[in-house]
Parts: structure tokens; C-alpha cells; sequence
């Protein structure tokens, strides 16, 4: 078992969709989230630590039935030292494509 104690987490996201043609709908968003773990919990199997995110997508309608996503998140370095002195870095991309069938 591994012990976190993680501590409660405040989070502030905004983001917003422009329809830019009647099949195009460009996205974007931004995160902050704070550090939950505490720094003596750190765990370098488990690097919860980003708290910075930027993230960008797209949805293209295909026809009446069909549609294709895409999307990418950028999470933004950090570097916290556990209590036992192990730094950890930690930054992360995502990207995702997704196909819709409505039937």
C-alpha cells in the first residue's frame, strides 16, 4: 500500500468553444490546479504534481451521423522534493482523436 495523504485540491479552469464554420468547432481551455500531495507523500511512481495545463482541440462534422475530435493538453513542468531528498520532474502531452457515429 502506498501512503499518500493527499490534501484537498483547489482547481480554476476556463475555456471556451468558436463555432468557426457550421462543421467546425474550435476549443480551448487553460487549468491551475493546486499540489495535493505533500511533499514527504511524494511518490515517483505516481507524480501527481503538474498544475499547470493549456489545452486545444478541435470538432469537425463530418455529416449528420459522423463527426471526428481531436485534442491536445499541454501539462507544464514541475519539480518537488520529497522528504527523503528525491526530486521529481514531472511534465506531460496528451493527445487524443476520437470518432463519433450518432445512430
Amino acid at each position: 500500500t502506498l501512503y499518500q495523504d493527499w490534501d484537498d485540491q483547489t482547481v480554476f479552469m476556463a475555456g471556451f468553444s468558436w463555432a468557426a464554420t457550421s462543421d467546425l468547432l474550435l476549443r480551448f481551455g487553460a487549468n491551475y490546479a493546486s499540489n495535493p500531495i505533500p511533499d514527504q507523500y511524494l511518490n515517483c511512481l505516481f507524480p501527481a504534481i503538474v498544475q499547470k495545463h493549456l489545452t486545444a482541440g478541435l470538432g469537425y462534422r463530418i455529416n449528420e451521423a459522423s463527426s471526428i475530435d481531436l485534442s491536445v493538453t499541454r501539462g507544464f513542468g514541475e519539480t518537488v522534493t520529497s522528504g527523503y531528498s528525491v526530486t521529481v520532474k514531472h511534465s506531460q502531452w496528451n493527445g487524443q482523436i476520437m470518432y463519433s457515429h450518432r445512430f
